[in-house]
C-alpha cells in the first residue's frame, strides 16, 4: 500500500485522538479500568492531542501516515533530544486496526528514523510499551527493538503500571 508521510497541524488533533484512542480500546482492555476505557479515553486523548498539537515544540514531530483516499491509517509522534543516552522518544505508534499487518507501523517507524536522523545523526530512538501489551513487543521485538530497562510508572489513567523500554540505532530501521 503506497503511503504518504505528513506533519500533523492544530487541525488533525480530533483524528488523531479517536485513532489514539481505538488503538487503546483494542489493546488496553484488561490492561486498564474498563470505566476508562468505556467512559474517559476519548476525552482523554482529545484533550492531550489539542493540547500536543496548538503548543508549538520544536523537538516534536507528530508524523500521519495516509493512504490513497489521504484517510487516516496511523501515527507515530516523537521527541527529538529526550535522553542524553538514548536520544529521540517515540511516544506513540499507532495503525488504524483496519490496515493492520501491512507494514504501516514499520513504515513510520523507518519515517521517523530518518527524521530523527536528520536533526541528529548520532541519536538512537527508544520507546516505552506497557509489559502486558504483547502484540506491540512482538512487533518491536521483530524490527529488533533491543528491551533495555523495566520499571513502573503511574499511567494515564492513574494506576501504576510495568513498563519495558525498547531501543534501536537509526540505521536498524532505514
Amino acid at each position: 500500500m503506497p503511503m504518504k508521510f505528513t506533519n500533523a497541524t492544530l487541525k488533525d488533533a480530533n483524528s488523531i485522538a479517536r485513532l489514539h484512542a481505538e488503538s487503546w480500546k483494542q489493546h488496553y482492555r484488561g490492561i486498564c479500568p474498563d470505566n476508562y476505557l468505556d467512559n474517559e479515553v476519548d476525552d482523554d486523548r482529545q484533550a492531550v492531542w489539542s493540547q500536543r498539537l496548538s503548543n508549538h515544540n520544536d523537538k516534536q514531530i507528530v508524523l500521519l501516515a495516509s493512504g490513497a483516499s489521504d484517510s487516516l491509517c496511523g501515527f507515530a509522534c516523537v521527541y527529538l533530544a529526550h535522553h542524553k543516552e538514548w536520544g529521540a522518544y517515540l511516544d506513540n505508534l499507532h495503525v488504524s486496526t483496519m490496515h493492520h499487518r501491512k507494514g504501516i507501523g514499520q513504515a513510520l517507524m523507518r519515517e521517523a528514523a530518518k527524521r530523527v536522523y536528520n536533526y541528529d545523526a548520532q541519536s538512537k530512538l527508544y520507546l516505552h510499551v506497557l509489559k502486558e501489551n504483547k502484540s506491540a513487543i512482538k512487533f518491536y521485538q521483530k524490527i529488533g527493538g533491543r528491551h533495555i530497562a523495566t520499571y513502573e510508572e503511574v499511567l494515564p489513567w492513574g494506576s501504576r503500571g510495568e513498563v519495558w523500554d525498547f531501543m534501536w540505532t537509526l540505521d536498524q530501521l532505514y
